[in-house]
């Protein structure tokens, strides 16, 4: 009983509620099924990422610091530290894994044309003691 933190490294985007919705009009459902991760965060986020891009790991402690959070992303190097060197090399999407995710971006985007995608860390905290207590993070590496 307590505090417990789930995290995951992923490529790609992290989408709104309303972008998730203007994806899911825009694509069929179905094509996009495995690159869609629901965070369970209260605001209605969800991650785009390519299919062999996302990595759950889970802790009892975090793995984000707070100066981390604060200065708003992760040193690449950060990496090494939480994977393997095999887990690293298979995180990168293939050359089609990076034109559909770029192409998912632009469905998901209201009036932006920017369909760059960018490694992530998203940590959520749950408690049991209380279902609704979620709090998320979502810092870029780099």
């Amino acid at each position: 009983m307590g505090f417990y933190w789930i995290s995951a490294i992923y490529i790609g985007r992290l989408l709104s509620q309303d972008a998730y919705e203007r994806l899911s009009t825009n694509v069929n459902p179905n094509d996009i099924k495995d690159w869609i991760k629901n965070t369970n965060d209260p605001r209605g986020r969800y991650i785009l990422h390519a299919p062999n891009s996302y990595i759950q790991i889970g802790f009892i402690d975090p793995i984000l610091e707070q100066s981390e959070i604060q200065q708003g992303f992760v040193n690449k190097n950060e990496l090494h530290k939480i994977l393997t060197p095999l887990q690293i090399e298979s995180l990168q999407p293939n050359q089609n894994e990076q034109e559909k995710l770029k192409y998912f971006i632009k469905c998901a985007a209201k009036d932006e044309q920017d369909d760059s995608f960018q490694t992530y860390i998203i940590q959520t905290q749950y408690s049991t003691y209380d279902s609704s207590n979620k709090v998320s993070h979502n810092i870029r590496v780099k």
